[in-house]
């Protein structure tokens, strides 16, 4: 009897980092055994590392586990949003190829969002667009949970930065309850799982929990995001960003999710 090929698995990041923050572990597994793409969805152009880059301000960015620091000094570099745009860009391709994935399999969406401002219809257009050529895919993004990050009214919102995390579950699961997508897993942002739990709990998260193998993978694909290499146009954008998200600052390696149920 022959065995079914695995399906396809596409998950779908709103920013450059989040293929490492929030499904980290999810697509190193997969990459063994499926044939895996990622879909970065927004350009991360809002993140304020480039003013920090360009302040003049004094940084000290910590590297761990060597007892130094990746730089001394100030920050004097005037980079334009095209460029940083393509810097987080590049932090993006090289983290997911650290997690296996194939360079062909790594994608920038065309129609791709101005950070903050992807909606639920974009999300789905985008959605869309990749399952018109695999679609039988498993389809991997962000939670759709209401909850006071994403309401602007609500006591303890955050921000509009997170806010197209919340567009792409909700563009996910509108394309599920219609049936255009067959298979949907939905993960949850480590940091914010609490909320999520909080908001929703009914839910029941499920985790993934990382072998010693995959606990050294990850490690070795967090330089991705910790390169500083001026010269190079290298300046650890997501480190800058989000150091204390690392799952090597908060200890936290497993990737929490659960599966949409008609």
């Amino acid at each position: 009897m022959r065995t079914s090929e695995p399906k396809p698995m596409v998950f779908f990041v709103p920013h450059q980092d989040d293929e490492y923050l929030t499904f980290g572990l999810a697509i190193l597994r997969a990459s063994q055994t499926h044939d895996v793409h990622v879909v970065l969805c927004t350009d991360g152009s809002l993140d304020d590392t480039r003013n920090q880059l360009g302040s003049g301000k004094r940084c000290y960015l910590p590297e761990l586990g060597k007892g130094r620091r990746i730089h001394f000094g100030r920050h004097r570099y005037n980079i334009s949003v095209q460029e940083f745009i393509g810097i987080r860009d590049e932090e993006f391709r090289t983290g997911c190829e650290l997690l296996g994935v194939r360079p062909n399999n790594v994608h920038i969406a065309p129609n791709r969002a101005v950070d903050g401002s992807l909606s639920p219809d974009l999300a789905s257009e985008i959605i869309r667009d990749y399952l018109s050529t695999l679609p039988e895919a498993v389809v991997c993004t962000e939670v759709p949970i209401d909850c006071p990050l994403y309401d602007p009214n609500a006591p303890g919102y955050s921000d509009v930065y997170h806010a197209d995390h919340h567009a792409l579950g909700n563009g996910a699961r509108m394309l599920f309850e219609s049936g255009q997508i067959t298979e949907l897993v939905y993960y949850a942002d480590p940091y914010y799982l609490q909320l999520f739990k909080d908001a929703a709990p009914h839910i029941d998260f499920k985790a993934l929990v990382p072998n010693q193998t995959e606990l050294g993978a990850l490690r070795k694909a967090a330089k991705a995001y910790r390169r500083w290499r001026p010269s190079r146009r290298q300046f650890a954008v997501a480190w800058h960003s989000a150091s204390p998200l690392f799952p090597q600052v908060t200890g936290d390696w497993n990737n929490c999710f659960y599966q949409a149920q008609r």
